[in-house]
């Protein structure tokens, strides 16, 4: 059994993924919980882009099949 960081619930393992950098080799928050948050991350229009990382943000793109070219422009 285990405590869910964000909802306070104390569930079995198995309600939990997988995160092999931690310990107990578990995430920190359940499976519903991360669902939810995946829900309202992926609901909201593209203010949530902001929060990423030039880096990271391609990435994202790439993986949805999105094919991505920056140019960056020298301001002086």
């Amino acid at each position: 059994m285990k405590q869910c960081l964000k909802c306070k619930r104390e569930l079995d393992e198995s309600c939990y993924g997988k995160d092999s950098s931690r310990a107990d080799g578990l995430q920190r928050y359940c499976k519903d919980c991360r669902r939810e948050q995946y829900r309202q991350r992926s609901g909201k229009g593209k203010e949530h882009l902001l929060c990423y990382t030039t880096k990271a943000l391609l990435w994202a793109l790439r993986q949805k099949g999105v094919n991505v070219k920056i140019n960056y422009i020298n301001n002086q």
